[in-house]
């Protein structure tokens, strides 16, 4: 998101604004208004104006406060999921839901809310079962072989052996 985050707004034409808001579902004031449009591979929606590509939270906080949030993110109070592996929070374009942060106060507040994967919430540590380890990594990446192993545990639970 660096690229994406990294530029002013360009100008925003009034049928720009239009076509932007058109592919908003609106509802109530306190509710998220989903981005409709096209999403990018992170969950975010994005939108196309002045020959850019644009993030339609960073639209939406533009047209909500009347500032462009650059050189700022911006960040969603919002976290809700549906469905639940889903955070469709990326996709909230209320403008009462958005505040402008640096990287470091986005990623904090993401971390604070668990929607980073860090620690124990690692995918790694969460489902190790997917992860390739051993002979499945690919046979020649693999050093040891299963027979190893049991060979080199059993030797060190004897104390023959240091992990060193």
């Amino acid at each position: 998101m660096a690229t994406r985050d990294s530029k002013p707004l360009p100008h925003l034409s009034a049928s720009d604004i239009q076509r932007f808001l058109a592919q908003v579902d609106r509802r109530g004031p306190d509710d998220c208004w989903f981005w409709t449009g096209t999403l990018i591979n992170s969950g975010y929606g994005y939108f196309g104006a002045g020959g850019q590509r644009l993030l339609a939270h960073r639209v939406a906080l533009f047209l909500h406060s009347g500032k462009d949030p650059f050189p700022l993110c911006a960040c969603h109070s919002c976290d809700i999921r549906y469905p639940p592996s889903d955070f469709t929070s990326r996709r909230c374009c209320n403008g009462v839901h958005l505040f402008p942060g640096t990287r470091d106060e986005n990623f904090a507040d993401m971390v604070k809310k668990g929607r980073v994967a860090t620690g124990g919430n690692n995918g790694s540590r969460k489902h190790p079962e997917r992860v390739p380890r051993g002979e499945s990594h690919g046979r020649q990446a693999a050093k040891l072989d299963p027979e190893r192993v049991s060979y080199i545990r059993r030797l060190y639970a004897e104390g023959n052996i240091s992990q060193r």
